[in-house]
């Protein structure tokens, strides 16, 4: 028996392995690439780099790649690995964090990404008229976790690669932006860096976005922006749940409804954030584990990139970059209101001493 199992784990490891060499040769590249200090600067993460990479190389060298040899360990990577990297990206938050940063900016969170999401749909799909998952992939980047948010939603919604690349690349796009108007808002506006800290951490995309932003301001402006994002971060879980349970239910043809079922990588999501800081693990550990979660990351978003073509992107069409630029300017103005009525009603964001 048991040298059955090793024969047939054996057999599926030589078939993913064509597949993943690939997609582990453009995440590796991503990683070397994010170390460049132009593209460090811009807050470009190997996650986004990845995806660019490997949207390159399958424009330019596709029916090199695609074939019956290398699907097998692309399709893994798109599906297992990137549930399995948004499952310990739940290592990244912890309790404490949460409780540290006071009441008020718990409640900007949770106000900005639900109604972000609301006007993603509202603009999107009632208004511009744009397809279901394209709506709510760029919603999700755009009012949770930036590339992260998209890929995840990806695995619930099971959307074309293509839509995928579109949503990360407004992402990227108005991300960026975002590291050149917040430093400019915090010098024309004189908001304390406490709140604006706050109001960072609640609105602008990508982790590295939040913290390139951080680091140009400085002081506590950088430390709240940090925890108030990953407790947006965690707030993933709970929307893919939500998500999972309001999809329509399929039906095909011949068959009984299939109804959606609660993605378990979202609850592992969840308990990995909450019993992570009680396991006792080192530092050292939790630091390695993290970094394991980037590289499997990185490696799902270079398969995505894989299957994307120019053909593809412009069946999203322009209308996500639209929705991208109206989100930009929802999170910042809609954002920046939010946080300063928040902020007084519940006084300033973290404890006494920031």
């Amino acid at each position: 028996m048991w040298r059955a199992w090793g024969a047939a784990l054996s057999a599926a490891a030589l078939r993913l392995l064509p597949g993943l060499s690939i997609v582990v040769g453009i995440s590796a590249l991503a990683f070397l690439l994010a170390r460049v200090p132009a593209l460090a600067a811009l807050g470009a993460s190997a996650l986004t780099i990845a995806i660019l990479c490997g949207a390159l190389l399958g424009n330019i060298g596709r029916r090199a790649l695609a074939g019956p040899a290398t699907e097998p360990g692309l399709q893994f990577a798109q599906k297992t690995l990137l549930r399995l990297g948004v499952a310990l990206y739940g290592l990244n938050l912890s309790l404490p964090q949460i409780l540290q940063v006071g009441p008020a900016a718990i409640v900007a969170d949770l106000f900005i990404v639900s109604s972000t999401i609301f006007v993603g749909w509202w603009v999107g799909y009632r208004w511009l008229g744009m397809d279901r998952d394209t709506v709510l992939l760029a919603s999700a980047g755009s009012g949770i976790c930036g590339a992260a948010a998209v890929i995840a939603t990806e695995s619930v919604l099971g959307a074309a690669p293509h839509k995928t690349s579109a949503a990360v690349g407004q992402v990227v796009l108005f991300g960026s932006l975002a590291m050149l108007v917040y430093p400019l808002l915090f010098s024309v506006l004189g908001i304390a860096r406490a709140p604006f800290g706050v109001f960072v951490g609640s609105t602008v995309h990508e982790v590295a976005q939040v913290v390139a932003i951080g680091k140009t301001i400085g002081g506590v402006t950088a430390e709240n922006a940090v925890i108030v994002k990953m407790i947006r971060v965690m707030m993933l879980a709970p929307f893919l749940i939500v998500l999972g349970r309001c999809l329509p239910t399929a039906k095909l043809p011949g068959s009984v409804a299939v109804a959606p079922h609660l993605p378990g990588f979202a609850i592992a999501f969840i308990v990995i954030a909450i019993v992570n800081p009680y396991l006792g693990l080192s530092d050292r550990v939790v630091a390695a584990l993290r970094s394991i979660d980037i590289v499997i990351l990185a490696a799902a978003m270079a398969a995505l990139g894989l299957d994307t073509t120019i053909a593809k992107l412009r069946l999203a069409g322009r209308d996500a970059v639209v929705l991208g630029a109206i989100l930009f300017g929802y999170l910042v103005i809609g954002g920046g209101l939010a946080n300063w009525l928040i902020q007084r009603v519940f006084g300033a964001a973290g404890p006494p001493s920031i």
